[in-house]
């Protein structure tokens, strides 16, 4: 449709949109424009008369056709708006038919390299941009022409790379932000950035100057720009960036008379201009409508930021100096430099800067600005930008970003160092009682923390629980009461080898349940000499988690690990077909998941990690022990950070976490699941000594150990689970018991002991260590 200005002034006062796809075209003369579409370009044909139909075509056909046939408008210094045809659109089809066959338009086939970039986008695009129609975009200040996937396709290809620096939900935020850039020297490159980056959705330009050769230092345009106006030129440039992006351009620059239509509808405004008239303009304009207003200096990183919109009592400049637009009209520049030497703050400034300002008129023209400056500048003005469309706390402030004292006291990083010499067992002193103090000590417990005193008084040795050593997934101290079954076990065994006759009882004392196991010498005669086949394997157990390749048990390893469940109440459930493995690895990487990802249980997990030269290694997993090359350590750090584990919650991300595991099962000889019929602390205990025998079993046969157990493993019911996540991802780890306990077959009056990865691999070379013991 075609208005006059005063119709089309009315039509945005009554709430109308512009269509910025078909520009702005003076038909049939210039006193009208084209400015609004009330309906739908689709289907607006289905809903007029065959006589308005015919005159729609016609009207439409001759505008498109003297947009890209006028020799005038392709000349005009002033042309910056893109000519956007799409080729489902029947408005267009005409136009269209008419640029394909125009000889002055040279033409650029990029659409099916832009189809291939789509296709290879993760996650998969929705099939709405799969459909989405083709445009042609024209640029007359260029003859040339381009193809063009829809708006919707080219915003998620221009955008993918900023995930998930900023969020989906982040990027549509922004996208109806409106930012008015005042000033197109620094002002050009802030925009641009903007744009880049996808902090706004409409961008205002605003100024009169025209480019010269002297600004090409800072203002990345070229010769062929000579002479143009800098708003234009900053609009052409954004134009093939992205020719969707609604912009308008204020080449008069800012003055009274414009200002009111500048500000409407203005969320953000960016101050770079030269003039202080203008700067104070503008701090009027954005007072008055409570808008925020940025400006960078280009020198040593000063950054403004003036929040007009917050601030209980907004002062221009911070208060700095108090002057008033029309205070300034007549002034020459020499009295104007006081109010702008105040509102830089002169005895902050640069001392090369200063020099610059003091010979101005003399040995220079004007102060000097650097493109490292300008474009530091840009970073930090469209950072500020995002911050505020996404509701950041952004407080007025002036800062600076000092670049060359930054690298001046620059400071190299520490690299990270590791000894690689193999560690050599630990060996037995051949006393009794100090050998069985040194075997209970190197059972294995939940992240090595080794929940457990151990101690002898005269032919009594007693192993408690220490319930102040725990984390949040041993529920109730299951996981540690298996532990001292283990610990208990391995004490059993050096008895067994010193043929030493013992009596053991398991919580021997009602009023003292911490007492797990008590050995007392010497009350029995009888020694279990079948234990005695362990003793070799004692010290040199360990957790091997080496990637192995895949290879399957024989008949006989299998049922010399099944006699376990002979001498223990116990069961074995067993994975061991590729597709079951796969099945035990996607629950294992969404438990890793959400591991890491719930708060308390990632901290938890963190500190049971420790690095040589850094923390004490007598408690916790060695991380050289992890069966990472060092260079994959390296990703441990981002993987301690709680911030970024926040980040991937609010994402709903972090399947990648899970890899690790995922690897390492997928490549098991098998997954072995033992399991209690009951679940009281006996129980776990008596379930530790059989988880111990199995994994001695294990090695003895070659076979290399590792725990990959799922994070509700002690939790049995609704209430150990509501215990165990504090509140987040109840629901999805109920879900995941529920799978984990049907893929096994595991009853509902069994309770899992331990999850076993089984597989043949490389001795590892590190084992995580144990607190030093007195001797006895």
């Amino acid at each position: 449709y075609t208005s006059p200005e005063r119709m089309t002034n009315i039509y945005i006062n009554i709430g109308l949109d512009k269509k910025e796809e078909i520009g702005c075209v003076a038909y049939p003369n210039d006193k009208f424009t084209t400015a609004f579409g009330v309906q739908d370009l689709h289907t607006v044909l289905d809903h007029c008369t065959d006589q308005n139909r015919i005159l729609l075509k016609r009207d439409w056909l001759q505008i498109q056709r003297t947009r890209l046939q006028s020799e005038t408008q392709r000349n005009d210094e002033n042309t910056w708006l893109p000519i956007i045809l799409d080729e489902a659109n029947p408005f267009h089809a005409n136009a269209l038919d008419a640029l394909l066959l125009s000889h002055d338009y040279k033409k650029r086939t990029n659409f099916e390299s832009m189809q291939t970039e789509l296709s290879e986008l993760v996650p998969p695009i929705s099939e709405e941009l799969q459909v989405e129609s083709k445009r042609w975009i024209a640029y007359p200040w260029r003859k040339m022409a381009t193809e063009l996937v829809g708006p919707k396709s080219f915003k998620r290809l221009l955008r993918d790379r900023n995930r998930n620096k900023i969020t989906d939900a982040e990027q549509d935020k922004l996208a109806n932000l409106t930012v008015g850039v005042v000033g197109l020297s620094t002002g050009h490159v802030i925009a641009h950035t903007m744009v880049m980056e996808g902090v706004c959705g409409h961008i205002k330009l605003a100024d009169f100057d025209t480019l010269e050769v002297s600004n090409l230092n800072r203002i990345p345009a070229s010769l062929l720009d000579i002479g143009a106006n800098k708003a234009v030129i900053t609009a052409r440039r954004i134009a093939e960036l992205d020719p969707y992006m609604t912009v308008e351009v204020f080449d008069e620059g800012l003055q009274q008379t414009n200002i009111d239509r500048f500000m409407q509808g203005v969320d953000v405004v960016i101050e770079e201009c030269d003039s202080l008239d203008v700067k104070v303009l503008v701090r009027e304009a954005a007072i008055k409508r409570r808008i925020p207003v940025l400006m960078s200096t280009s020198d040593l990183g000063m950054m403004d930021v003036e929040r007009f919109d917050i601030d209980t009592n907004p002062k221009p400049f911070h208060g700095l100096t108090e002057v008033k637009a029309a205070e300034l009209k007549d002034l020459s520049r020499r009295d104007k430099s006081g109010y702008a030497l105040a509102i830089m703050e002169g005895d902050k400034i640069s001392a090369r800067l200063a020099a610059s300002m003091v010979e101005i008129d003399y040995t220079v023209s004007t102060w000097a600005q650097l493109a490292s400056d300008v474009t530091q500048g840009a970073a930090i003005v469209t950072t500020a930008v995002r911050r505020i469309g996404t509701n950041q706390s952004t407080p007025s402030s002036r800062t600076r970003m000092n670049m060359d004292l930054i690298l001046e006291n620059g400071t190299p990083p520490t690299p990270v160092s590791f000894d690689e010499s193999v560690q050599e067992d630990p060996e037995f002193s051949g006393e009794l009682k100090e050998d069985m103090l040194l075997a209970a000590s190197f059972a294995p417990s939940p992240g090595n923390i080794q929940p457990w005193k151990l101690h002898w008084s005269k032919n009594k040795f007693d192993l408690e629980v220490d319930r102040t050593l725990t984390v949040s997934m041993d529920v109730k101290w299951r996981g540690a009461m298996v532990a001292l079954g283990a610990a208990s076990l391995n004490a059993e065994i050096v008895a067994a080898h010193h043929n030493v006759g013992f009596d053991i009882a398991h919580f021997p004392i009602k009023s003292k349940p911490d007492l797990v196991s008590r050995f007392t010498l010497g009350a029995k005669d009888s020694v279990d000499k079948s234990l005695e086949r362990f003793y070799p394997y004692l010290l040199s157990r360990t957790t091997n988690r080496s990637l192995s390749d895949r290879e399957s048990l024989s008949a006989g390893v299998m049922a010399k690990l099944s006699s376990v469940t002979k001498q223990y109440p116990v069961k074995l459930h067993m994975l061991s077909k590729p597709d079951q493995l796969k099945s035990y690895a996607d629950i294992s990487i969404e438990s890793d998941r959400l591991r890491y990802i719930s708060q308390h249980l990632h901290n938890e997990m963190m500190q049971e990690l420790v690095w040589p030269e850094k923390d004490n290694l007598e408690q916790g997993i060695d991380v050289r022990t992890l069966g990472l090359e060092t260079k994959d350590l390296n990703v441990l750090p981002i993987l301690e950070r709680s911030d970024v584990m926040k980040q991937l919650s609010e994402l709903e991300g972090g399947k990648a976490l899970g890899d690790y595991n995922k690897d390492r099962i997928l490549s098991a000889s098998a997954m072995v699941v033992l399991t209690a019929t009951g679940d009281s602390d006996l129980d776990y205990v008596m379930g530790g000594k059989a988880m111990q025998q199995f994994w001695l079993i294990a090695e003895q046969n070659g076979l290399s150990v590792q725990p990959i157990s799922p994070i509700f493993l002690y939790a049995n019911n609704d209430e150990d689970i509501k215990s165990l996540m504090q509140q987040e991802y109840q629901t999805e780890v109920a879900d995941l018991r529920r799978r984990f306990n049907n893929l096994l077959n595991i009853a509902e009056n069994e309770y899992p002991i331990l999850v076993l990865k089984l597989s043949y691999s490389d001795e590892s070379k590190f084992r995580s260590l144990r607190r030093k013991r007195a001797s006895i």
